[in-house]
């Protein structure tokens, strides 16, 4: 089962986003055909690039124009901020059982988010 993003209506979620300045949403997706890379998505794209940057030189390959769940619907949870732009991943199937397998390359992955976010806030 999917839940288009766009559609995604938890009032507790939704309430969180409204007053943020930032938003990322971490998403699953199958691996289909590419089973490596993180799809970048969202409509803040400086953000969504600067993220992907970081994590492809801590070695995780990401995608940056997806061929699906680009995350730029103006309904879509990532755009519901403040700014109405933010960040949306999706994680390959592949990649989220790595991190099943070993928690410290899932640290790895975490921490790169948190420097890329700190980073960019200066």
């Amino acid at each position: 089962m999917h839940i288009a993003s766009e559609v995604y209506d938890v009032p507790e979620a939704l309430n969180a986003v409204k007053t943020a300045d930032l938003v990322i949403a971490l998403h699953g997706r199958r691996d289909g055909d590419d089973a490596k890379r993180t799809w970048m998505g969202g409509l803040d794209r400086d953000l969504s690039k600067h993220i992907g940057d970081m994590l492809q030189e801590r070695g995780f390959p990401v995608l940056f124009a997806p061929p699906k769940f680009k995350g730029i619907h103006p309904n879509n949870i990532c755009n519901r901020g403040t700014k109405k732009a933010g960040v949306q991943l999706e994680i390959p199937l592949s990649l989220r059982e790595e991190f099943r397998r070993s928690p410290e390359r899932e640290g790895t992955f975490v921490a790169c988010l948190r420097e890329a976010i700190a980073s960019y806030l200066g």
